[in-house]
């Protein structure tokens, strides 16, 4: 699979994660839940043999590209629901104006969530080298 949960967050999938909170007894929580569902089948579809960690802080999915909560985070998703989908990004230190600073957005589809990750992953430097990200990309024609 590739968005897999982190080790150190190993009780429970990032699928079982969000199913749970998308049974939560409130309407914000099912939509994130669901919302976030949707999301990471969408990139594992993107990224069929690539390994993208992952842990949740909140409700956040926070991407990593190594088996480490302590690791360096690149990117982050967080939505509300289907339409109000939050991206961050890390900027890398040679472009950034000061120490750990993001670039953050909001899309207002799935789909367009989907694209600004791949922007996001490759903007942070993150997986600079990764062929996967590279093609989708140009299939994208980002």
């Amino acid at each position: 699979m590739p968005i897999k949960r982190i080790s150190d967050q190993k009780s429970r999938t990032l699928e079982e994660f969000y199913f749970d909170v998308s049974n939560e007894s409130n309407v914000v929580s099912e939509d994130i839940g669901k919302t976030m569902l949707a999301f990471i089948k969408e990139i594992n579809e993107v990224f069929p043999t690539t390994t993208i960690w992952a842990l949740t802080s909140l409700y956040r999915l926070v991407l990593l590209t190594e088996d480490d909560w302590k690791s360096k985070w690149y990117v982050i998703v967080s939505c509300l629901n289907s339409k109000e989908i939050y991206i961050e990004y890390l900027m890398p230190s040679k472009q950034s104006p000061w120490p750990d600073a993001i670039v953050k957005g909001t899309a207002n589809s799935l789909n367009e969530a989907t694209k600004y990750v791949l922007i996001a992953m490759k903007e942070s430097n993150g997986w600079l080298d990764n062929e996967a990200l590279k093609k989708s990309l140009r299939d994208a024609n980002l």
